[in-house]
């Protein structure tokens, strides 16, 4: 009986190697060291150098917040670029069967006469090659996809929808050379451009 005591005691008490190990390691753990509440160390945020960028976990990229400005523009260009999008796609598909309703029949005559300056403007529209309505939808598919991308604050969603915006306009002067210069659409797309530039620093920089 006197041996299982001590046999016992020498399991359970301090004399224990395990139990003193564990016990040497709570108390050399330094008092400042970050953890969690599960007892895990917590993550220590990257740090941004000039020479070298901060590194990202994935934990650390799913838990960067969106601005709220960002989100807004973003819902702006879906709406915005999804209509325009649709729209074009239904005038180069249509374009030649609008045509004919407008040039062999009376469909649209007493509506003309109500408003003369739209029979001006759908005469130029018609006029304009078919293949415009078809670029015109994918660069306003590519300007979705950016908003999209930024969305999900992946910063190469920025220069997709730089670039197809910037498309838009070129190809619009390009095909529409009467329109002159489209100052209104340069300065529109130019404010969108420059809120989302501002957001560039919350994004995610490992997607470039």
């Amino acid at each position: 009986m006197e041996y299982n005591s001590n046999e016992n005691k020498s399991t359970t008490g301090k004399d224990n190697p395990e139990t003193e190990s564990v016990q040497r390691q709570e108390t050399d753990r330094p008092a400042d060291e970050p953890s969690n509440e599960k007892g895990f160390e917590a993550e220590a945020e990257p740090v941004e150098t000039p020479d070298e960028p901060a590194h990202y976990t994935a934990r650390q990229v799913y838990n960067i917040q969106r601005p709220t400005l960002l989100s807004v523009l973003c819902i702006l260009t879906f709406i915005g670029s999804g209509f325009s999008a649709f729209s074009n796609l239904v005038l180069w598909l249509s374009q030649s069967t609008l045509k004919e309703l407008v040039l062999t029949t009376d469909l649209y005559d007493n509506f003309f006469e109500l408003f003369p300056e739209m029979e001006i403007q759908m005469m130029t529209m018609l006029e304009i090659p078919s293949y415009f309505y078809f670029m015109s939808a994918l660069f306003y598919i590519g300007s979705i996809l950016g908003a999209a991308w930024m969305w999900r604050m992946q910063r190469k969603g920025f220069h997709v929808y730089t670039i197809s915006q910037c498309l838009l306009i070129l190809v619009s002067m390009l095909m529409m050379p009467n329109q002159g210069i489209q100052w209104g659409s340069i300065l529109w797309t130019g404010l969108f451009i420059a809120l989302y530039a501002t957001n560039m620093k919350y994004m995610n920089p490992q997607n470039k």
